[in-house]
């Protein structure tokens, strides 16, 4: 029988807040840097969360943020989590729905938790490293040619 523990992550450039969901109940597990230490420090965590509610996996719950969940859900995806990013206005819309309004971090990662273990959202699947490349280059060039259009604006 898979027991995965719900996580949700209001992610930010810097620092990210986390937090479970189990049984009902939410728990901070605090804040945590952006960076591959931070990343760690998470997953050490979550190990002690996976053993201590005898969950088998982990189902984390990240609301896209212009990018900066990206290294985190790889981070996680690597490891076999099972990794969503769903749409934040279906979030949202979910969260009115119970008549909450996240207006913290960590109030935002707690119901991202809950969104997690009630909705069980559609697991995300990173982009081969191909098109991702591809991506990076397109929005590379989309950003000179924004910059060349701002030059030969007349002012």
């Amino acid at each position: 029988m898979i027991l995965p523990l719900a996580v949700g992550v209001d992610i930010a450039k810097a620092k990210f807040a986390a937090a479970i969901w189990v049984d009902g109940k939410g728990r901070s597990l605090g804040e945590f840097s952006n960076t591959a230490e931070g990343f760690i420090e998470l997953e050490q965590c979550l190990a002690t969360a996976v053993t201590t509610n005898k969950a088998n996996c982990i189902h984390l719950v990240l609301e896209p943020t212009g990018g900066y969940e990206l290294a985190l859900a790889c981070f996680g995806h690597e490891r076999g989590w099972k990794v969503s990013l769903p749409n934040p206005k279906y979030v949202r819309e979910w969260a009115k729905g119970l008549g909450q309004r996240a207006k913290t971090d960590k109030q935002d990662a707690l119901l991202l938790a809950r969104f997690a273990s009630e909705r069980q959202p559609q697991p995300w699947q990173p982009l081969p490293s191909e098109i991702s490349e591809l991506e990076s280059l397109l929005e590379r060039q989309n950003d000179k040619r924004a910059v060349v259009t701002a030059r030969t604006q007349p002012t």
